[in-house]
């Protein structure tokens, strides 16, 4: 009888591993061009730009997620967990979905315009102001609309969502910049109609799982759902601002250049975040539809060890030849940037890690032990970089960057693996 029950167990388990490495790997893969995606939209934008505008078109990104962050609520997340845990509950979903980031575009209205009236409180000009907080609303439905893709497990709709709107951005801008247009006001304009086209799209696949409209009253309430989204936005918000923070500080302390070259080294350290961020996400589904377990702690280890292992090769060799791909994706004018990756490298690998534990956290419903780690480490974050940014400039940026992703994966790992041995 312990034989036979013991070999389910190891068939369920050897199941289970097969199903998340298929579906971590799809989504790396998918993961893999969207950086790639990412990664040559910055680099065709810096050649063509240059160092001034390329940082002004990074400050205004930034912007919009932000806004992003703000009108999504932690919602994404709380897809993911409720439709992972009930696929029926998915129409009422994408409804609050839809009234939440429609009332998100109102809220972020009326900040701009209070922003606006404030001398030197915006970084960019009114009109990319706008332009970035129209964007944000539609952006941050477009994750949600993911976030119920991949609660689903489908894992196809879920990596070609996003997958579209990167590839129409990047055709839209290059063609742009192509043809002789460097303004990034319509650099922005392309960017908010990639995102209407890739949401037609992604609403067009999502209309199979709306065929059946089931009684959900007593599996979820709007309360209920935005108790849980919030408790992920306070957590999602400060992690954005522990990664992109620095852009907006640089920018108000020594300048828009400086942004501009110091986004060459943070958008190739951003590289190597792609794998654990694909593996964070499936790891998160997982865990969100089946709770806590031999099993999922068990997947808890098996993604640490895939992190460590594939980021160090990767790391290693972006150190050594950090010189010649700066100079040959960027230009002379980004050398500075070398430096600024140098420091930043090592805080790369605990932000991975830290991406893991925090997944595992939010799968398992852990809200208070997911919030506690980016706060602290966001507010190490922007002391850091007050003290270290004027004295060091875009290497005290990346100094800061690099500590307090060290301090994020420290509280991070105390909290997920306290309660992985209590379990």
């Amino acid at each position: 009888m312990n034989l036979d029950l013991s070999v389910r167990r190891a068939v369920h388990s050897f199941t289970q591993y097969k199903k998340f490495s298929l579906d971590a790997l799809a989504t790396y893969a998918t993961r893999l061009f969207v950086g790639l995606l990412v990664f040559l939209t910055n680099v065709v934008s810096a050649q063509f730009l240059g160092p001034k505008i390329h940082g002004q078109f990074v400050v205004v990104m930034t912007l919009m997620l932000v806004g992003t962050q703000v009108v999504g609520l932690g919602c994404h997340s709380a897809n993911t967990f409720f439709s992972a845990k009930h696929n029926v509950l998915v129409r009422s979903l994408l409804k609050f979905s839809f009234w939440i980031c429609l009332g998100g575009l109102v809220v972020l209205m009326l900040l701009g315009g209070v922003a606006s009236s404030v001398d030197g409180l915006v970084p960019v000009s009114l009109g990319l102001l706008f332009l970035s907080l129209m964007a944000a609303p539609l952006r941050a439905f477009l994750l949600l609309i993911q976030s119920l893709f991949l609660g689903l497990k489908d894992t196809w709709n879920y990596n070609m969502s996003e997958t579209l709107w990167r590839l129409f951005s990047f055709v839209a801008i290059a063609t742009l910049l192509l043809l002789g247009v460097q303004s990034v006001n319509y650099m922005m304009l392309a960017i908010l109609f990639s995102l209407l086209l890739a949401i037609a799209i992604s609403l067009k696949s999502m209309s199979k799982y709306l065929l059946v409209k089931p009684d959900t009253s007593d599996l979820l309430n709007f309360s209920k759902y935005m108790r849980y989204g919030l408790s992920i936005f306070v957590a999602g918000f400060f992690s954005f601002l522990i990664l992109k923070v620095d852009y907006l500080m640089v920018k108000y302390l020594i300048g828009v250049k400086d942004v501009g070259v110091y986004s060459a080294a943070v958008t190739i350290a951003e590289v190597i975040t792609i794998f654990p961020v694909a593996l964070g996400a499936i790891l998160f589904s997982s865990i969100s539809s089946e709770g806590s377990g031999n099993n999922n702690r068990g997947l808890l280890n098996w993604n640490i060890l895939l992190v460590v292992l594939g980021y160090t090769p990767l790391a290693a060799l972006i150190y050594f030849f950090r010189a010649p791909l700066i100079g040959f994706l960027f230009g002379r004018q980004f050398v500075a940037a070398e430096q600024a990756l140098t420091f930043l490298l090592p805080g790369i690998l605990f932000i991975a890690l830290t991406s893991i534990f925090q997944n595992y956290l939010a799968g398992l419903g852990k809200k208070k032990e997911f919030v506690y780690p980016p706060v602290i480490a966001a507010l190490l974050n922007i002391g850091l970089n007050l003290w270290l940014i004027p004295m060091s400039g875009i290497y005290g940026a990346a100094i800061a960057s690099s500590l307090s992703y060290f301090v994020f994966f420290i509280c991070s790992s105390f909290f997920a693996l306290r309660i992985k041995n209590e379990q």
